[in-house]
């Protein structure tokens, strides 16, 4: 009789787990299956993952691979982090890295680097010398001038350039207001003209915001608002601008969060317009131990941190698993009912000479 219950219980419990599992996956739990952390959510994580990695060992191995690479602003954020952390760095170790630093803040080359961010030398020094005077509404009034210059002369125009451009300055005026505040546009959109010109983007998202660039545009327009007979906005259309108006929003809330040459090099890690969303998600949540963090836990690694299954997902999951584990006793019992009715039987008899 017990068994007898038991069996038709089990029963009853995995048609009712299988009816579930349909409910549930009608639903499409996996079309979807991870979300982004909440801030504090990831805040933990990255916490998490950094005390279980982080020792003296690793932040000086990658201390030395920074300044190998001449990522004297890494070796900084990894020595600001370990020190932020508790984990000890060694005075010589310490001593290389200030040296480095020194070295890199030189002003030798800066006049050149102001004027053409073609001619800085690295990341650090395109942030000191030459973003600042792009961040001003005249390095979008270049942008926009070279350009319609050339379209008048009938040259061919770097759509990139101008379309940054005309997003940056259209931000600065307030004209364009989708993808985040003016500001942070502004921000992102010079950012990301100033990154181009130092092959500080991706071929992969550059090609992305190279489209984006050639469809927002209405070159129609150029001839009519170069000789001042049309506004700048009639340049772009601001619909079709709407993401690559966010995408500089992105690259501002990166530039937002950390120092201007850590967000550049934040910017090489992007490969598309996604990642750059995430990466900004982690810059604002991670401060000044952003930079540290990449490179002490990989891109990919931070990336996985950065999502998390769904409920949704994870319900599915675990009624798999449980119809999976009842589907696995029924058959198990199948099998012992079925030897244990062979055992049963009775032997055939021999007659005996």
């Amino acid at each position: 009789m017990i068994r007898g219950a038991l069996r038709t219980g089990l029963g009853l419990v995995t048609a009712g787990t299988l009816v579930a599992n349909g409910v549930v996956l009608a639903g499409s739990p996996f079309a979807a299956p991870y979300r982004d952390r909440t801030e504090a959510e990831l805040s933990v994580a990255l916490d998490r993952a950094l005390r279980r990695e982080m020792s003296p060992e690793l932040i000086a191995a990658r201390i030395n691979e920074a300044l190998d690479a001449g990522e004297v602003d890494e070796a900084s954020a990894l020595l600001r982090l370990a020190d932020g952390r508790g984990v000890a760095v060694s005075v010589e170790m310490r001593a290389t890295v200030l040296r480095a630093e020194e070295k890199a803040e030189g002003w030798s080359a800066c006049l050149a680097c102001a004027i053409s961010a073609e001619d800085c030398r690295d990341l650090t020094r395109v942030a000191t010398c030459n973003l600042p005077l792009e961040l001003t509404p005249v390095g979008d009034v270049k942008a926009i001038t070279r350009a319609l210059t050339d379209y008048l002369a009938g040259s061919e125009i770097d759509r990139v350039d101008l379309a940054l451009g005309v997003v940056g300055l259209s931000a600065t005026l307030a004209i364009l207001v989708s993808g985040g505040s003016s500001a942070t546009v502004k921000l992102g959109a010079t950012t990301l003209r100033v990154a181009r010109k130092t092959g500080a983007i991706s071929a992969r998202l550059m090609g992305e915001i190279t489209t984006l660039a050639s469809s927002a545009l209405r070159l129609d327009r150029a001839g009519d608002v170069a000789r001042g007979a049309a506004p700048l906005s009639d340049l772009i259309d601001a619909a079709r601008a709407a993401k690559l108006t966010a995408l500089a929003g992105d690259m501002g809330r990166i530039a937002d969060a950390l120092p201007p040459g850590e967000a550049l090099a934040m910017l090489r890690l992007a490969d598309s317009a996604p990642e750059l969303t995430r990466i900004a998600r982690v810059a604002e949540t991670a401060g000044a131990e952003t930079r540290g963090t990449f490179a002490v836990l990989g891109k990919s690694r931070v990336m996985r941190v950065a999502q998390r299954l769904t409920e949704a997902a994870l319900l599915a999951l675990t009624l798999l698993a449980a119809l999976a584990a009842q589907l696995l006793t029924l058959i198990l019992w199948l099998i012992r009912r079925a030897l244990a009715g062979q055992s049963r039987r009775p032997r055939p008899r021999y007659a005996k000479d």
